[in-house]
């Protein structure tokens, strides 16, 4: 999970107007205004996911705007833009056990918030892809509520650590790697190139700074 940092420059002036009308909520707000919101939500995310960290696009196909807490249970912040996120489809449509993010999160509320900076140091990876937390709380959360080891998840993170461990194995045989090429390769990870953070990025600067740990 990758930490999202809000910014209030960021919010639609149609959000800000809709919440100040008669009767609004989140239903009545108008589709082109959501598709401005979307846009701005996936902006703020660098185009991934905010929950397993996929690629995703500006697409009404594909994406949904989530509310981290469910309308059913917090209206009252059904139009609050801190509340709002854009995730994939999760395999909408799949039987349950497939499913994943917020398809399969439904109704359920949730203590690890990608919105909270702590949420990176929260979850964890082995090096076969799956994710985990030593909070058992978060890591029930993570497996069964987000349901993020379904398989094809973790093999895509697999794949993805494997291409960055064979280039780290590329780099140190011609004798050029030090702690401040590790350094700039977290930042490479941390940072969003044309706008867009890499898929998964967190399970790589997860592995680096593991790396980098050990040799301070």
């Amino acid at each position: 999970m990758k930490n999202i940092i809000k910014n209030n420059k960021n919010i639609p002036a149609s959000l800000i107007k809709h919440k100040k009308a008669t009767h609004s909520n989140y239903d009545n707000y108008p589709k082109a205004d959501k598709e401005i919101l979307r846009k701005a939500l996936l902006e703020e995310q660098g185009y991934i996911c905010a929950y397993c960290m996929n690629s995703i696009k500006n697409e009404r196909s594909t994406t949904k705007i989530e509310h981290f807490k469910p309308q059913k249970k917090f209206p009252k912040l059904e139009l609050e833009y801190k509340n709002l996120l854009v995730v994939c489809k999760g395999g909408e449509g799949e039987i349950e056990d497939l499913q994943h993010c917020d398809t399969k999160k439904g109704d359920d509320v949730i203590s690890i918030n990608p919105l909270n900076k702590n949420c990176e140091r929260l979850v964890q990876f082995l090096a076969d892809g799956t994710v985990f937390s030593d909070d058992p709380t978060v890591h029930v959360e993570l497996t069964e509520t987000l349901n993020l080891n379904v398989d094809y998840l973790v093999e895509e993170r697999k794949t993805i650590l494997d291409i960055v461990k064979d280039e780290i194995v590329s780099i140190k045989a011609k004798g050029t790697w030090n702690r401040k090429m590790l350094e700039k390769e977290i930042e490479k990870y941390q940072t969003k190139k044309d706008g867009k953070y890499s898929k998964y990025c967190q399970i790589i600067v997860y592995y680096l700074t593991k790396k980098l740990n050990r040799l301070n």
